[in-house]
């Protein structure tokens, strides 16, 4: 943690931006470690102080909006992504990319690929499809983009984006067919043991539970 003084009233604007800089950075470094309501308190907290400049505030407002949609605060959280998108920062593009997950949280699927289309054929692009298809029941297609997704991940020596992928595709091929599920399970593990991502350490055990559903007397302990 980075510690911070409290304001004392007599520090000049610079100060100020200095402090509100730090603790934008120290809020968004532990976002995975704390509930989500402490990164969204102290973040509204320093976009309140109008003193980060235009960059920072942008990567705040989007970090604020990420928070808001994890605890189902869409609205908040798409008017946030919006002005963040209509920027020129470098977080446009990913606040862009955050009103297509917001749309297909409220389960409105044109809006939500529209919004993906728009995006550049990243990684995130295509496991953005692949959060698309697999809801709509087509996972041969949601498993060959999450594919798609994780090779680009690969190719860029971006080990946390393919792990995301790949626990994704792991995920989706357990609705399916329990072989491929126990195989895409097994490289989601491997692509798992070199980062730490929670979120798809859980997609993959939900994914073991999908493939020995009906096959395992002990499901309901495990789950």
């Amino acid at each position: 943690d980075i510690p911070i003084a409290a304001d004392s009233g007599g520090v000049n604007s610079a100060e100020n931006a200095a402090v509100d800089l730090a603790r934008t950075l120290r809020a968004v470094a532990r976002r995975q470690r704390v509930h989500r309501e402490q990164t969204a308190d102290e973040l509204t907290a320093v976009l309140a102080t109008g003193s980060l400049p235009a960059e920072a505030e942008d990567l705040a407002r989007y970090y604020l909006a990420e928070c808001q949609r994890h605890l189902g605060r869409l609205d908040e959280s798409a008017a946030n992504m919006k002005r963040v998108a209509a920027g020129h920062s470098p977080m446009a593009g990913d606040a862009a990319r955050g009103l297509a997950h917001i749309a297909r949280h409220r389960g409105d699927f044109p809006a939500a690929l529209e919004a993906t289309e728009a995006l550049a054929h990243t990684t995130r692009y295509f496991r953005a499809l692949g959060h698309l298809w697999w809801v709509h029941a087509d996972i041969p297609l949601a498993c060959s983009t999450y594919g798609t997704a994780r090779d680009f991940a690969v190719a860029e020596q971006n080990p946390g984006q393919a792990a995301l992928a790949q626990a994704s595709l792991a995920l989706a091929a357990a609705f399916d067919d329990r072989t491929r599920a126990a195989e895409q399970i097994r490289l989601a593990e491997e692509y798992l043991e070199r980062v730490r991502l929670s979120w798809a350490e859980m997609h993959v055990r939900i994914a073991g539970l999908l493939r020995d559903a009906g096959f395992d007397d002990n499901l309901p302990q495990r789950a």
